[in-house]
């Protein structure tokens, strides 16, 4: 049954809220049990491997989200277009896992090296990442009920693990969770709707992705550089210093910007289908 975008709205705000509760609740635990040294040199790391994240996925998302919404009432189609846009979603992660490999070989300064590989199991969660799907299909009971469900879980793992200052233990809980994040929604998403190979269009794809991917990561490399000039010029230091006030600003904005996004998804597909009362 298709909910009112008011009660999706107000799903959406409490995701968003849980964004800023959970770290708020665990943050001070996490960072008096951790070293200065230790959380600073992860979250540089941290702050270097979401570059490469977002520029594997934002792009993806974005089209995700718009070109299955134009087809969800279309079950067949549906499949066929989410089967291939995951394609592309697939080959974009493995190109920047691999980038992302290059750098810290060739361009980290090997402090804390251990936790830049062990970030690397993020991108296993981003090969698995889907819920762009959701958000065409306006899923938000599910995406709201599974968040709440793994970060209950994040918060149990922090306070029942991370006992002393060891951050490799702390990057391994991190990059699980988000691992099982990710995979709770792929399952979710191959039962509920699963892929369809049979007469797939790749090429229709190609321009449209490539558009968004330069659009989207032109604006994302402007944003983030601030961050990652920090600790390229600077030190790990500087980066928590300016990461966590950026982190808190960001979170509200994104609070605001929720009630607006839930209706992107439903507005597209009335678009398509030309229902224009509806859309007006």
């Amino acid at each position: 049954m298709k909910l009112s975008l008011r009660f999706n709205a107000l799903l959406r705000i409490f995701h968003t809220a849980m964004n800023i509760i959970i770290p708020l609740i665990v943050g001070p635990y996490v960072i008096r049990t951790l070293s200065k040294t230790s959380y600073d040199t992860y979250t540089k790391a941290q702050v270097e491997l979401q570059l490469f994240l977002m520029l594997a996925g934002v792009s993806i998302f974005t089209y995700g989200v718009r070109s299955l919404s134009k087809v969800r009432e279309n079950k067949e189609e549906a499949k066929k277009t989410f089967t291939e846009i995951f394609i592309y979603s697939s080959i974009l992660v493995g190109i920047f896992t691999l980038l992302y490999l290059l750098y810290v070989i060739f361009v980290n300064n090997n402090s804390g090296e251990a936790i830049y590989y062990i970030l690397m199991l993020h991108f296993v969660g981003s090969l698995l990442t889907v819920e762009w799907l959701n958000e065409a299909f306006e899923n938000y009971k599910f995406i709201t009920f599974k968040s709440v469900l793994v970060k209950v879980f994040y918060v149990g793992l922090i306070f029942g693990f991370l006992r002393e200052d060891n951050v490799i233990i702390y990057t391994y809980i991190v990059s699980i969770i988000f691992i099982l994040d990710h995979l709770i929604s792929f399952i979710y998403v191959i039962k509920k709707h699963g892929f369809c190979f049979k007469g797939i269009n790749l090429k229709k794809h190609l321009k449209p992705i490539i558009l968004i991917f330069l659009i989207s990561n032109i604006s994302l490399m402007y944003m983030q550089a601030d961050k990652l000039m920090l600790g390229l010029l600077l030190s790990d230091s500087a980066v928590t210093t300016y990461t966590i006030p950026s982190y808190i600003v960001t979170s509200f904005y994104n609070v605001v910007i929720s009630i607006f996004i839930v209706a992107i998804p439903r507005l597209n597909n009335y678009f398509q289908n030309k229902s224009k009362d509806d859309y007006t």
